[in-house]
């Protein structure tokens, strides 16, 4: 008998796209707050990026945890940072006992908060692009401790010129 890998077209969870566009003092951070940010980006292993750059780097607070804004999101915008296809470092802090702490890097288009939450903290969606027509999605969920990888899916619009998207269930790497 043969078998064949048959990827069905799914639904992505229900997530909204964040924009990450303020500067640190719109974003109001505070200077306390962006020693804590550096120290953390500068610490990050799976970035490269350095302190000189802080200057590129934007914010928006969210509500992680809630009540009020417990998350910090951050992305980098120094073309020495992003790809050719816009994907920048972005990192998640989450704010614990009044200080706070990386739970999520990567690279990203962009940013998706679902409403849904797993131990405390809201799901979260990071969009890469792939080509002119595809994108790749990693549905985080939270440990406990940090972000992991849950689900990942594949979004492209084709060749049809329809304009519809076409979103599939893929293997994470």
């Amino acid at each position: 008998m043969l078998c064949s890998h048959v990827s069905a077209q799914v639904s992505l969870p229900a997530a909204k796209s964040v924009v990450i566009n303020e500067t640190a003092a719109l974003a109001h951070v505070t200077t306390i707050e962006m020693e804590r940010v550096i120290a953390l980006l500068e610490g990050d292993p799976d970035a490269d990026w350095e302190k000189a750059r802080a200057s590129d780097l934007r914010f928006k607070r969210v509500v992680l945890a809630g009540p009020d804004n417990d998350g910090l999101l951050v992305r980098a915008t120094s073309t020495s940072d992003c790809g050719a296809t816009g994907n920048c470092p972005v990192w998640v802090l989450h704010r614990s006992a009044g200080n706070f702490e990386l739970v999520l890097s990567g690279l990203a288009d962009d940013i998706l908060l679902a409403q849904q939450k797993t131990r405390g903290l809201r799901n979260i969606m990071l969009k890469a692009n792939e080509s002119a027509d595809s994108s790749g999605l990693v549905l985080f969920t939270f440990d406990g401790r940090k972000y992991a990888v849950h689900e990942c899916y594949r979004e492209s619009t084709g060749n049809s010129g329809s304009g519809q998207k076409s979103v599939k269930t893929i293997p994470c790497k």
